[in-house]
């Protein structure tokens, strides 16, 4: 059954395993800047895959891939340095990347090539056009609209917040849009007033933001017969067997769900069949 918890109600394994991740992060990103100044960002990752001798982009690509039409439109809300948008140029899609952090956006191009079909939009979206400050951490990857959000905030900057209407009537309506905002999420789909026929996002476990899936989930419910499915972090596959229709998904979840997240987060797809 679930494994529930992160932040504050997480267990002690939870925390021990999050506390890990983070201190990860906070070296790949010493080690991604250092690369990505120097123009090597791209080819160091493949050797890296390489050496590995098993590349995950590969099943990450596949199951991308399954789920969306060919030469599809893609948005990549809250893009980070691009590791989603890189699986989804592979597909052959087009990609509309929204970052906030400016500084991030050459790692992005480096991850996703030159000849990419992809554009970076320097801006959060949330529920209506405005102005907002931007919390910033020394690890880029918790960088938040929101101030309690985790993470050592260590600037604040004013930044520009669009919608994704707006956006629909700027690049088109995407096939798949792809939401990880670090606790916005919920904002992020009240600027949204018509079906996505395929959407992500993510989604933690501990109480409070249990409430916030769920009123992200509500909203959806109220543009289109949405089914949903999980899927754990760094895997290319879904812990339910098949898709639920929204109205049980949300009264099921999380814990009449059979499903196990150790890390206490992942990502919920809704999909329109």
């Amino acid at each position: 059954m679930l494994n529930s918890g992160s932040h504050a109600s997480a267990s002690p394994h939870q925390l021990e395993n999050r506390h890990q991740h983070m201190s990860l992060i906070r070296l790949k990103k010493h080690i991604r800047h250092s690369l990505a100044s120097l123009g090597l960002l791209r080819p160091m990752r493949n050797m890296v895959f390489l050496l590995r001798g098993k590349d995950d982009r590969a099943s990450s690509t596949q199951f991308i891939s399954s789920l969306i039409p060919k030469n599809a439109l893609i948005f990549d809300v809250g893009a980070n340095i691009g590791q989603s948008s890189e699986i989804f140029t592979r597909t052959g899609s087009r990609v509309v990347a929204f970052e906030p952090q400016l500084e991030l956006h050459g790692q992005i191009l480096q991850l996703c090539g030159p000849r990419a079909l992809i554009k970076i939009v320097p801006l959060g979206l949330g529920s209506k056009i405005e102005t907002r400050s931007f919390y910033r951490a020394t690890y880029d990857q918790v960088a938040s609209f929101r101030e309690d959000w985790e993470g050592d905030h260590s600037t604040v900057t004013s930044m520009e917040i669009s919608t994704l209407d707006e956006q629909i009537q700027t690049h088109g309506m995407p096939d798949y849009c792809k939401i990880d905002v670090e606790g916005w999420e919920d904002e992020v789909i009240l600027g949204l007033s018509k079906p996505i026929k395929l959407l992500s996002f993510e989604f933690h476990l501990s109480e409070k933001e249990i409430e916030r899936t769920r009123r992200v989930l509500t909203r959806l419910m109220s543009l289109g017969p949405y089914h949903c499915n999980i899927k754990p972090p760094y895997h290319a596959r879904f812990l339910l067997p098949e898709y639920i229709p929204i109205g049980e998904f949300m009264e099921r979840f999380p814990h009449d769900l059979d499903f196990d997240l150790p890390a206490g987060f992942g990502d919920i797809f809704c999909s329109i069949e």
